[in-house]
Parts: structure tokens; sequence; C-alpha cells
């Protein structure tokens, strides 16, 4: 067996495992679509209620997760906000998403943010243009505020 056959290997073997990935996921999903369909009836025909302060803490908690809403909450000694400059040649080289953040009035808005699990897929050379780019920015951002 040969350099070239062993890389065809582990080439098929990624992909066998990409596809075992995916479905995992959609049986996963499918199998909590129909758990929480039975729950639903069961809140539905009064079968299941919640009777404690906690139960109601916990499904509120899960609600807040899966509509990714937060609350503006700061952490102490965070980086400082990208400028304009700065996250438009960000966003030029890796995935950002957005998701819904609540402010302290409970307005939703819409916050971006970079998907890690792409960041982790960057090669060197991705990474070093990333990097050339962000610092064009920020010379850019230093240029523009010496003009001023």
């Amino acid at each position: 067996m040969g350099v070239s056959d062993n890389i065809r290997g582990m080439v098929d073997d990624q992909a066998t495992m990409e596809e075992d990935k995916k479905q995992l996921s959609r049986d996963f999903n499918k199998g909590a679509m129909n758990l929480m369909n039975t729950f639903l009836k069961r809140v539905e025909n009064g079968s299941f209620s919640l009777d404690s302060v906690k139960d109601y803490k916990d499904l509120y908690g899960m609600y807040v997760e899966l509509n990714e809403i937060n609350f503006g909450e700061e952490t102490s000694g965070g980086i400082p906000e990208l400028s304009t400059n700065q996250a438009l040649a960000l966003e030029k080289h890796v995935l950002v998403k957005s998701r819904n953040v609540a402010d302290e009035r409970g307005n939703i808005k819409e916050e971006k943010y970079i998907d890690m699990d792409a960041l982790d897929e960057m090669g060197v050379d991705d990474v070093n243009d990333t990097i050339k780019s962000l610092g064009e920015a920020l010379n850019k951002d230093n240029l523009e505020a010496y003009n001023e």
C-alpha cells in the first residue's frame, strides 16, 4: 500500500466520520423533536405543569439559551470592541454569525459574533491574511484619528 493509498484512506475515513456526525445530529434532533412534541401534548392536556420556581427558572434558562438571547452582560477585563474598519476586515476572513441580544430594557437587537468552529479550521495562510488585514484596518483607524 503506497502513500497515496494511505492518504486516500484517511480522506475516505474523514468523509465517513463527517457523514456519521451529520447522521447523529439528524437523529438526535429528530428524537428531541419527538420528545418535545410529547411534552407539549402533556402540557396542553394538563397532565404536566410546573410546580416550583426552580422548574420555571430552568425552563426559562433553556428558552434564553435556545433563542441565543443574552442580556448585554459585560464581563470585566474583556477586550475592547472592534472598530468598524477592524470588523469589516475580520468579516472578510472568518465566518461571522448573528444572535439576538436583549438590552437592559428588554429590547431585542442583533449582535455579531465569530463562529469559533470555523476559526479552528483556518489554515496558517488564512490566519496570516487575517492578521495582515486587521493590521491594515488598525493603521487606517490610526490615520483617521490623526487626521481628525
